[in-house]
């Protein structure tokens, strides 16, 4: 039932990747997709750090009292636990529980308990997520998540996702609450940890749950920074069973979990708060209205790169835009810029980017190309890599922090990038890029904007009339 975290050698080759804000990011990795990293520190939706005041900095970095108390989002489907896993880390009956019938609540609500002698709010989504399995009607869990967003905003933000997912067995459908929560509501900026409950009948013990689960978890793309194995029986109903000791191991290692990833790393305001909830609320909309089954069509990232070349154009032919496909799923990348050319402002979608990448060296030329490159294509709205090399991954994570800037860290080895370096960045891609709905037509608008465009361009292409 302890969460654990998946260990790799620092020393192995390829790449490597931080995020900043973690002063312990050299001591406790994690390796997906053959890529060493560490949990993300940024919150999301915040608003009091003020990264030019100098009130809110201490010796130039981010003071915490800025971020009084850590707010922890917990989610799931209706009857998984929820309710009980509030319960059990406040030490007593805080949240309704609820026999998982339909429709039974439609509000968010939020719980302030007390953890090694510090407040946490627990914000429970109830009447939110059943949205995404039809158990509320859609318009009405939009609107819980509008006010859910803006409760949190004046709270100060997201600093944890907590996904209660009901042991023993692993559904596909679980998927999609991952990435409405993960991907829509929180662009991925946030880090999430799952805590697996009902494991109380597992034989040798609940942690062995993981090795399992995690792999049909991985299965359909749901990772997670850390996790905890436990159950939600009343401490109070097995006190003297079998059960007793097991239900207090659970309440330890899921407070545990909690303080061990819910970091109050200051990060700015967003430069349009606004403007991210209504990209959350448009993603979650249309995940609403399209059905699981026919998210993401094409992502598009858009890519500056400066003194660290990441693409040569002998190899992708055009530079401006670049069609690709990672892991069976289509990419378009499109090209900011180089050392070679001024800047150009890609030319992107209503619906913003999937992923911003910028690759250089930590030199003061660079994080002005990266200030411009971030506010131009509103880097609050979607995730953030920056690629660099060893010796300036840690001025780069230290200068993001001073920026506020929540923003995932890479490094790659200094000679050309070998397969694996590769194939590591071409995970690394496929996992941060959001993950959204098409958009829908009605009948024959595809046919109205064909003509149209042909219009267009028979006027601004001058002909030679016989």
């Amino acid at each position: 039932m302890e969460h654990t975290r998946r260990r790799s050698d620092n020393s192995t080759k390829g790449l490597s990747v931080i995020f900043p804000g973690d002063s312990t990011r050299r001591s406790s990795t994690d390796r997906l997709h053959g890529i060493t990293r560490l949990q993300p520190q940024p919150t999301i939706f915040g608003m009091d750090f003020e990264p030019d005041n100098p009130a809110s900095t201490k010796g130039g970095k981010p003071d915490l009292e800025a971020t009084k108390v850590r707010n922890v989002v917990i989610f799931g489907d209706s009857g998984v636990g929820k309710s009980s896993l509030i319960n059990m880390l406040a030490g007593r009956k805080t949240a309704e529980t609820s026999n998982g019938a339909i429709g039974c609540t439609f509000q968010s609500c939020q719980y302030t308990i007390t953890i090694n002698g510090e407040k946490v709010n627990i914000w429970d989504t109830a009447g939110l997520d059943e949205g995404t399995r039809g158990r509320v009607p859609p318009e009405i869990a939009e609107k819980n998540l509008s006010k859910l967003l803006r409760e949190l905003r004046s709270a100060n933000g997201i600093h944890l996702l907590v996904y209660c997912i009901r042991g023993p067995s692993v559904r596909k459908s679980l998927a999609r609450n991952y990435t409405i929560f993960y991907s829509a509501i929180c662009r991925k900026k946030v880090p999430i940890v799952a805590v697996v409950t009902g494991l109380e009948n597992e034989p040798t013990s609940m942690e062995a749950w993981w090795a399992k689960g995690e792999k049909e978890l991985a299965k359909y793309k749901m990772r997670f920074e850390a996790h905890a194995c436990v159950t939600t029986i009343d401490m109070q109903k097995v006190a003297g069973s079998v059960f007793e000791k097991r239900s207090i191991e659970s309440q330890q290692s899921v407070q545990k979990l909690i303080m061990d990833n819910c970091h109050r790393a200051a990060t700015r305001p967003p430069s349009d708060t606004n403007a991210l909830i209504k990209a959350a609320l448009i993603d979650f909309r249309s995940m609403m209205k399209s059905g699981w089954e026919n998210v993401q069509p094409v992502s598009t990232v858009v890519f500056y790169q400066t003194d660290i070349p990441l693409f040569q154009s002998g190899v992708w032919g055009d530079l401006r835009r670049v069609n690709s496909q990672i892991n069976g799923r289509s990419f378009v990348f499109q090209h900011a810029g180089d050392l070679s050319s001024s800047y150009i402002t890609p030319r992107i979608s209503k619906g913003g980017a999937d992923l911003l990448i910028f690759a250089g060296t930590m030199t003061n030329p660079n994080v002005e190309r990266f200030r411009s490159f971030y506010d131009s294509c509103n880097g609050d709205l979607c995730p953030f890599l920056v690629i660099t090399d060893d010796h300036s991954v840690d001025a780069w994570a230290g200068r993001l922090d001073a920026l506020g800037v929540g923003a995932l860290v890479a490094s790659i080895p200094s000679s050309p990038m070998d397969g694996q370096t590769q194939t590591d960045l071409s995970g690394l891609i496929d996992e941060l890029c959001l993950v959204r709905a098409p958009a829908k037509y009605r009948k024959g608008s595809i046919l109205r904007i064909f003509r149209r465009k042909k219009e267009q361009a028979g006027d601004e292409i001058p002909g030679n009339h016989d």
